[in-house]
């Protein structure tokens, strides 16, 4: 099952998800040119560099939506090569790690959803149908977690983090030809400054220029779908442990 790219209600919680998830990433996508331009405009007054940050404002706008439509479009690829959505495979017989505890999951979730999930048979004879029943519950299990992020934070907290790190995921190709060129300038603008043509700080050139070697190298080398499915698989856990809670509630009022 799709994990949500916002399991969570609306007000606080929705701004806390869009900053940690969305915002967060763009703001690491324009961090080499902001500083860029900041640093290296020369002769600029304080008031003027204001319209440079507006720009940057629209940017992000864009770039945020940018994001998270090129994460939505990696998750099916990136699930497919995971072998499925990690909440899915974490109620596959096939993938248990723990049987014991699959069952006692089970037991729970079938208490929720109102039927038993499928056996291990049903499994092995028809694993796209039983996926389909993993699914449904899934889909069950964040209805019912949605908006009670008091109740369940770390869902919440998890939640954050796959959505933080799939958008970087998709907003690698910018980061990577926005650090990479924010370098290149900050590097000419230092040799201009050593041939004497232009009158810019070198110290600050030297920041961009550390910052976007840096920033380059985290997006070619961390930002990738190996880094992204740990903390998909940690929201799959926190999906599931919100079971024996929900489980327990529904016993009580029944």
């Amino acid at each position: 099952m799709a994990m949500p790219s916002a399991a969570i209600g609306p007000g606080r919680a929705l701004d806390a998800y869009s900053i940690r998830a969305r915002w967060a990433p763009v703001f690491l996508v324009v961090l080499p040119p902001l500083i860029l331009c900041f640093s290296l405009v020369p002769g600029l007054p304080a008031w003027n560099k204001l319209w440079p940050l507006l720009g940057a404002a629209s940017i992000v706008i864009l770039v945020d939506q940018l994001g998270r439509d090129g994460g939505k479009r990696l998750q099916p690829a990136l699930w497919a090569s995971w072998g499925g959505a990690p909440t899915t495979a974490a109620l596959r017989h096939r993938d248990a790690a723990n049987p014991v505890l699959l069952t006692r999951q089970h037991e729970r979730i079938a208490a929720i959803v109102g039927h038993a999930l499928p056996t291990a048979d049903e499994e092995r004879t028809d694993p796209a149908g039983a996926d389909h029943a993993y699914q449904a519950a899934i889909a069950v299990l964040i209805a019912r977690t949605r908006g009670r992020r008091r109740e369940y934070p770390l869902i919440f907290v998890e939640n954050c983090n796959y959505g933080f790190r799939r958008n970087m995921l998709g907003l690698r190709p910018w980061g990577r030809l926005l650090a990479a060129a924010a370098g290149i300038l900050a590097l000419a603008a230092i040799a201009a400054r050593l041939a004497g043509l232009v009158n810019v700080p070198l110290a600050l050139a030297g920041v961009v220029l550390v910052v976007s070697a840096a920033a380059t190298v985290i997006w070619w080398r961390v930002v990738t779908p190996n880094w992204v499915r740990p903390v998909a698989c940690a929201y799959a856990e926190r999906l599931l442990e919100a079971a024996e809670t929900l489980a327990e509630t529904l016993a009580e009022t029944n």
